[in-house]
């Protein structure tokens, strides 16, 4: 419990500081980094990609369920003041029937169902996203999963479909990501930034797939 008292807190003050940012007349970009992984080099250079957008960012390694959850909740209250929201989310995304969700490191699924209770909703990110006064994007970096999946749950290969209320998902599989990450940073690059024209030249050059396809 210590571990996660001091997760929650170094949290909070790093959300508490995006937060203030978001709260002056410039307009912000919010960025979180979330990766099933330390020392996460595709998130690293995702990072990098961003900072000609003057993005404030935070980057979260190797989080559990119980702390994703946490970090969603004071995200979601970021969100809401800031103009544009951006979540990068290097990690297996696994499905349950039409419902992804994000596979946290050591994930051990008895049956699928379990999803439901370990693991954190995809969805639960877009709809925080969207909240953004201009809205945003969440972009996956799918890795493999390299535990054992119950009847019923697979490894995503998509986006989930769009739905009302969230924000655009770009998928990159694995073997895609490096090249997706090189076209974002072209695009975030220039001197008009657009997050749609972001999503179009990603999944032109890539193949990917995105939920407002």
């Amino acid at each position: 419990m210590t571990l996660l008292r001091n997760f929650a807190f170094t949290l909070l003050a790093s959300i508490a500081a995006l937060a203030a940012n978001a709260q002056t007349d410039v307009p912000r970009i919010v960025a979180v980094l979330i990766t099933s992984d330390v020392d996460n080099q595709r998130a690293a250079r995702f990072n990098d990609a961003m900072q000609g957008l003057d993005a404030e960012t935070l980057l979260i390694e190797a989080a559990n369920d119980s702390q994703l959850r946490a970090l969603l909740q004071r995200f979601t209250a970021v969100a809401v003041d800031t103009d544009i929201a951006i979540v990068y989310i290097d990690a297996p995304i696994l499905l349950l029937g039409d419902r992804a969700f994000v596979a946290t490191p050591g994930l051990t699924l008895p049956r699928a169902s379990s999803l439901l209770t370990r693991s954190v909703p995809l969805s639960a990110f877009a709809r925080a996203v969207n909240l953004a006064g201009n809205g945003g994007v969440v972009i996956i970096g799918s890795q493999p999963f390299d535990g054992t999946l119950p009847s019923g749950a697979v490894q995503a290969t998509r986006a989930p479909d769009a739905r009302p209320g969230l924000a655009p998902i770009v998928f990159m599989a694995d073997q895609a990501a490096d090249r997706g990450i090189d076209v974002a940073a072209v695009e975030f690059a220039a001197p008009t930034v657009e997050l749609g024209a972001v999503i179009t030249a990603m999944r032109d050059s890539c193949l990917l797939y995105t939920s407002d396809a």
